[in-house]
């Protein structure tokens, strides 16, 4: 009789047998959630932070995600988005100089940031591989290392736009106890990835005040919009819808839909840099 030995996680139950994958994980929801979790009032509006509770907390979540996803900790590539300088603030600023209000992660900027978020990030690269990304963001930088290395990689995120818009069997790491969420995997086909990254053109993200087309939502934005359709068709429905319903008297209906298909576009980075999605004729 041939013994096999298992691993089982802190509940008992068996985990999947370890792999050479490497897990690329956008990190940066991993530190945020550590840093609420753990900050305390020490008076009114001041706030402080342990950070090594910190660094625990979030090492236990990537502990659970390498568990179920079958990583190694030497084979993990952390993420983290370094500041507000990058080139989605640039765009919007540039469309809307005299309209705050328009620009990137507008409604985030009166929230106060968890105390300690900085500093755990780069504690958390110094556990991991680890890179802090100033020019662009977490998320770019995750489905750019997904297509280069393809199935030698696994993508780690919760950000919709990151998993919805990708090609692959990706791993959302999001989960909530309250309403019964788990971590669970998801598969994206190439249809559904450019489908996706097209309705949310029209769409938008209001957590990140890209503003698509005032009023429309997926069900209105399917009226343009066909699962299936070519990339050009798919563009096409994306500039109909915005000369149709777009009433801004300060832009245009095509430069509104070069600048929404801009702020949502999940491919524009490269290994050259930033490049400006444009439209495929």
């Amino acid at each position: 009789m041939t013994l096999v030995k298992l691993d089982l996680d802190r509940d008992g139950k068996v985990l999947p047998p370890r792999h050479d994958k490497l897990i690329v994980i956008d990190a940066d929801t991993v530190a945020f959630a550590s840093c609420i979790v753990c900050e305390y009032e020490v008076e009114d509006d001041k706030w402080d932070i342990s950070l090594t509770e910190a660094l625990s907390h979030s090492m236990d979540k990537l502990q659970r995600i390498l568990d179920i996803v079958g990583g190694k900790p030497e084979n993990v590539r952390l993420h983290f988005t370094g500041g507000r300088d990058s080139f989605r603030y640039q765009l919007l600023k540039d469309a809307f100089p005299e309209d705050p209000e328009m620009h990137y992660k507008f409604k985030r900027k009166k929230k106060r940031a968890p105390v300690g978020l900085r500093d755990l990030k780069k504690l958390l690269c110094n556990e991991f591989e680890g890179v802090i990304h100033y020019d662009w963001e977490a998320d770019d930088q995750v489905v750019l290392d997904k297509k280069v290395l393809g199935d030698e990689a696994i993508l780690v995120a919760v950000d919709k736009d990151v998993i919805m818009n990708t090609v692959g069997t990706h791993f959302n790491y999001y989960e909530s106890a309250q309403y019964k969420i788990a971590m669970k995997w998801v598969t994206i086909s190439e249809d559904e990835a450019r489908y996706n990254q097209y309705m949310q053109m029209l769409t938008g993200d209001k957590s990140d005040n890209i503003p698509g087309i005032k009023g429309v939502g997926p069900a209105k934005a399917a009226k343009f919009l066909v699962e299936g359709m070519s990339e050009e068709e798919l563009w096409q429905g994306v500039l109909f819808a915005h000369r149709s319903l777009c009433k801004r008297e300060d832009i245009s209906p095509e430069d509104m839909a070069l600048l929404n298909a801009r702020l949502v576009g999940m491919h524009q980075l490269t290994d050259k840099g930033i490049v400006l999605w444009s439209p495929k004729h």
